[in-house]
């Protein structure tokens, strides 16, 4: 039978082995999981870990295209080049924490990040790292400013986003078999689509779109589709890869696709392409 000595030493070894367990994420998320709530590459989702993205590296940085605004509670989508690279890391600076995934293929590839619609910041700075064969590369940098004028919402909220001087259009119809889009921006039971760029090649380059509930107003309940339309390719003669976020109740789930520039038909009610339907 062990003596006392022997039972408080293996007490305090079992206790220090569960401390250790529990701070992983030193006793709970990092930092980062306030800000970005998830990050796609291709179509892998990275995992959320407690170490920071490394801002030291030597290697040839990936290349990055994309950044600009974003909705809050909203995704950007970027053009990915990983220059070889076989592994990501993500990050926000001044945020504990990073994101990271596995790179598979040689090509271009998108990275997806998802923002916390419950965040406050009006800006974040991207981190961006990759690493080959044991070498990290060194870390790439992009501003992304939260737009002012989108609203974020626990209830309803559909925001599309891009990365092109084209005009893409958000569409939601209603079980009202109302259809928000930029030719009925606000709904009868309140959804508002209150972000819309790039208006018939006005090119404002915000290339974001959204519809939300604001607050003191309640959607039905019944069916609503999320439709995107190309309206026009403007002079774009390249495919444009898009992301829709889809909120409901708090359950956010994201979508990728990419538009040709003969697919552009200068849409309207109900038109587009169908991304999404979910009953509120």
């Amino acid at each position: 039978m062990p003596t006392l000595p022997a039972l408080r030493l293996l007490l305090a070894g079992l206790l220090l082995v569960g401390l250790a367990g529990c701070d992983a994420f030193g006793g709970g998320d990092p930092s980062l999981a306030d800000v970005l709530t998830a990050v796609t590459v291709g179509t892998t989702e990275a995992d959320l870990v407690s170490d920071d993205v490394p801002t030291d590296g030597s290697g040839t940085a990936p290349a990055l295209d994309g950044g600009g605004q974003i909705v809050r509670g909203g995704s950007a989508i970027f053009s990915l080049t990983p220059n070889g690279a076989d592994r990501i890391y993500v990050g926000v600076e001044g945020e504990d924490g990073r994101y990271e995934a596995p790179i598979t293929g040689a090509g271009a590839t998108t990275l997806v990040i998802t923002t916390n619609g419950e965040d406050t910041a009006t800006s974040y700075v991207l981190l961006v790292a990759t690493e080959a064969d044991g070498t990290v590369s060194a870390v790439v940098r992009r501003t992304l400013t939260v737009n002012a004028e989108a609203n974020a919402s626990g209830q309803i909220q559909v925001s599309l986003n891009w990365n092109a001087p084209v005009d893409l259009d958000l569409h939601l119809e209603t079980p009202e078999e109302e259809d928000i889009y930029y030719g009925n921006d606000v709904g009868s039971t309140g959804g508002e689509l209150d972000l819309d760029s790039n208006a018939g090649c006005g090119l404002d380059r915000v290339d974001n779109e959204n519809i939300a509930w604001p607050e003191g107003t309640t959607p039905s309940s019944g069916t609503y589709v999320v439709r995107v339309d190309y309206w026009s390719a403007c002079s774009v003669t390249t495919p444009v890869p898009f992301v829709v976020t889809v909120n409901v109740r708090g359950s956010v789930r994201t979508f990728q696709g990419v538009f040709q520039p003969g697919d552009a038909d200068r849409g309207g009610a109900f038109d587009g392409r169908e991304i999404h339907t979910f009953t509120f």
